[in-house]
């Protein structure tokens, strides 16, 4: 559970005042924040961010601005972003705003259980 603390220190959980997806973006934030920071078990930072289905419950606009965020964490942090989705649209937006041909992307699919499609 996410929780906040007021200049009084009482903890107030965003829940109460969130939608749900207003929550699903602060989880995102709140990952991708930590995300940036995790180190192996030698400290060495690690440079891959895996995320699973990240647009649930997002309107079009927070879609939008979440791919431009990934690219700048990419694009500035240095990390690999690895993103599994079933949503068909997320995935043809990825392919329009993080094209492979200017940032090296990767886009693949899976034609049946276990079996990987074309790169696209």
């Amino acid at each position: 559970d996410i929780v906040s603390e007021d200049d009084s220190g009482d903890v107030i959980s965003p829940s109460l005042y969130f939608s749900a997806a207003q929550l699903n973006i602060l989880s995102l934030s709140v990952f991708l924040a930590k995300a940036l920071h995790v180190k192996d078990d030698k400290g060495v930072p690690l440079d891959v961010i895996l995320i699973d289905d990240p647009v649930q419950s997002m309107d079009s606009i927070n879609v939008l601005a979440m791919i431009d965020l990934l690219r700048n964490i990419s694009v500035n942090f240095d990390k690999q972003i690895i993103i599994s989705t079933h949503d068909e649209n997320f995935f043809n937006l990825l392919k329009r705003k993080i094209p492979s041909e200017f940032l090296g992307s990767k886009f693949l699919t899976l034609e049946s259980f276990g079996v990987v499609g074309a790169a696209l």
